[in-house]
């Protein structure tokens, strides 16, 4: 459990880092039924 958190926790920082460096590539995936993050990070 501790494991997959500390992923997770990896990949919202990771994708945090992409946001602040100028966004996301298109071909990103955008599909992240885990995530509800509040305000821009929100997925339409």
């Amino acid at each position: 459990m501790d494991r997959v958190v500390q992923v997770s926790a990896e990949v919202i920082l990771g994708l945090l880092a992409r946001l602040e460096a100028g966004g996301v590539p298109e071909e990103a995936p955008v599909s992240l039924p885990v995530l509800d993050l509040p305000g821009p990070l929100r997925l339409p």
